[in-house]
Order: structure tokens, then sequence, then C-alpha cells
């Protein structure tokens, strides 16, 4: 059995980073297409065998990465198979990619990301190395809302990239769902959306992994309306709030207005008094004038001259306390003074 795999692996000889992905992926997941059942302690065997070449080497041990990637251990499991086989593979664009991988799901973004960039530079126009580094990316950028950590050179290439994987292939459902990805973190709403509909309606219904990718689609399209429908109630929580200050602005001039027409209104009250204590006051000193004419007596005249003095000097601080004064108790007060002076001069002048 073990001679059948590596005959297998042999056809990945000098294969470029697409082909060996391949022809492992098929070993890992895909019985009937590599024509033998996956084992792994006789892929492990290979992969530790150094009397094989290391291309062989290397596709048995990215052939068991693969295979650890839907196990729920996984992130342990493959943490570990990157640790032990560090030193003998790290030469090789794929192993980058896969610690990247690794990386990331321990959330140790940056160094996943320098990976990623690694494996880039040794292959710039793979697309699954690239399609890693928009995943990490984008994964980094979504742990925090705020991107306060992620670096704006990585996003802005991250921009970048997305763009070149649209272009070679739109209508791969994972670059659109990516794409959406990347608008949600902008706040592009309106066309994330748009793009993770049209990842779940182009998603190859044939795939081995449909399901997984259209739950995950399905999760982030839930997502994106979530966001719309905040955006939408903080909008209208805007307008309440604005509409709220505008009333509140409105209310505070009609107070105002109100305040300066009272101010107006107490000084015309003043005014009027004032011109009718003068008209009294005339009027009391032309009929305490004909009053006095009939007094033959000195005294009498004098001391009726002087009462009626007092009355009016009385009545004028009633009139004007009535004015100023905003106490009730003492208003009350200052009538009945003003009543009982007026009698007072009454009494005298009749």
């Amino acid at each position: 059995m073990k001679q059948q795999y590596v005959d297998y692996l042999n056809q990945c000889e000098n294969a470029n980073c697409e082909t060996l992905s391949m022809f492992s992926r098929t070993l890992a997941f895909d019985q009937k297409a590599s024509g033998l059942p996956f084992d792994a302690k006789t892929i492990t065997l290979i992969a530790d065998d150094a009397s094989l070449s290391n291309s062989v080497r290397f596709s048995a041990w990215y052939t068991l990465f693969l295979s650890m990637r839907r196990l729920k251990s996984a992130p342990q499991k493959m943490a570990k198979l990157i640790e032990a086989y560090s030193n003998e593979f790290e030469q090789y664009a794929l192993f980058k990619v896969a610690s990247a991988v690794v990386l990331s799901k321990q959330q140790e973004y940056a160094k996943a990301i320098e990976k990623a960039d690694s494996a880039l530079s040794m292959d710039s126009t793979n697309l699954g190395f690239i399609a890693t580094y928009v995943d990490i990316s984008i994964q980094w950028a979504d742990s925090n809302s705020d991107m306060t950590d992620i670096d704006e050179k990585v996003w802005r290439k991250t921009k970048r990239l997305i763009n070149t994987l649209i272009d070679q292939n739109p209508k791969y459902a994972k670059y659109q769902f990516f794409y959406s990805q990347f608008l949600l973190i902008e706040k592009h709403l309106e066309e994330a959306e748009r793009r993770i509909l049209l990842a779940i309606d182009i998603e190859n219904e044939d795939s081995s992994d449909y399901l997984l990718r259209l739950s995950d689609y399905q999760a982030h399209y839930l997502k994106v309306r979530t966001a719309a429908l905040e955006l939408e109630l903080n909008n209208e929580l805007s307008l309440l709030v604005e509409a709220n200050a505008k009333l509140q602005h409105e209310h505070s001039e009609f107070h105002s207005g109100m305040n300066a027409m009272k101010a107006e209104l107490k000084e015309t009250q003043r005014q009027s008094f004032q011109f009718i204590t003068v008209f009294i006051a005339v009027i009391s000193i032309l009929l305490s004038s004909i009053k006095a004419l009939n007094f033959s007596n000195v005294e009498q005249l004098v001391q009726f001259m002087l009462v009626m003095t007092l009355s009016l000097l009385l009545f004028f601080c009633v009139l004007f306390g009535l004015v100023s004064i905003d106490s009730i108790r003492l208003r009350v007060a200052l009538v009945f003074i003003g009543a009982l002076g007026s009698s007072l001069l009454l009494y005298h002048v009749i």
C-alpha cells in the first residue's frame, strides 16, 4: 500500500504548487478520483521516510495537513504538524501558506500575514496564495471593528489583491464572498449585500464543501443585513435627535420672545401708571386749590395742604410699588394702604 501512495505522489515530482495541491487534495478527500483510500499512518510513514525525495515527502505531509482541516481538534493537530516539520519543509511556499493558516486560527494575525506574504513573494500569481492572504487580512480586520491593529499597508494590499481575484475569476463564489466581507468592514453595505447574494447564487452545488460554504455565506448575509438595519436605525435616531434639538431651539426662542413681550408689557404698564399718576396729581392739585379757597383760617389751610401732600405721596408710593413688586402679600398690603390713603385724601378734598 505504501508503494502505491509513493507512486501516486511521484506524479508531483517537480510539479508547481497548483498541481501538488490538487494531487494532495484529491488523495485526502476524493477516494474515487485518486483510486486510493486515505490512510493517515501510511502517509505519515512516507513523510518521515528520508530515503524518498523531498517532493514526495512534502506531498505526503501536505496531504496530512489538508486532511486535518475538517477535524474538530484541527488547530491543535495542525499546529503540531507544522512545528514537527518546520525545519524540513520551510522552503516550500505551500508550507508557508499552511503555517499562515494555522497562525490565523490561533489569532496571531500579524505573523500569519507575514507568512502569507512570504509565500506570495515566491509565487505572486498563485490565486490560492492570494486568497489565503486576503482571508487572513479580513479575519484580522474583523477581529477589531475599529481596525486599530491591522497595518494600513496590509489593508491597502488586501483591496488590491481582492480586485485581482475578481478580475481573474469573477464567477468563483468564494472570491465574491471575500469581496463582500471586505465591503462590510468598509461599511459599503449595499454592494456587500449584492456580492454575497451573487456568491450564494453562483456557488457550485456539486462541490464537496457546498453545504459548509453555503452556511458561511448565509451567516455573512445575516451580518450584512443586521449592519444595514443598524445603520437605518441610527439614521432614524439621528433624525429624531435633530428634530428634538430643533424643537428645543424653537421652544427656547419662543420662551425668549415671551419674556421680551412680558418685559415690554411691563414697561408699557409702568409708563401708563406714570401718566395716570401725573394726571391724578394735577387733578388733585386743582381740586385742592379750589377747596383751599374756602378756608378762612390759615391753620386749617396748612393742615389741609399737609394731609393732601402726604396722601398724594402715599398714593404714588403705592402705585409704583404695585408695578415693581412681585410678592402677592406685599401687593395686597400696598392696595390696602393705598385705599386707606385715598380715602383720607378724598375725605379732606370733599
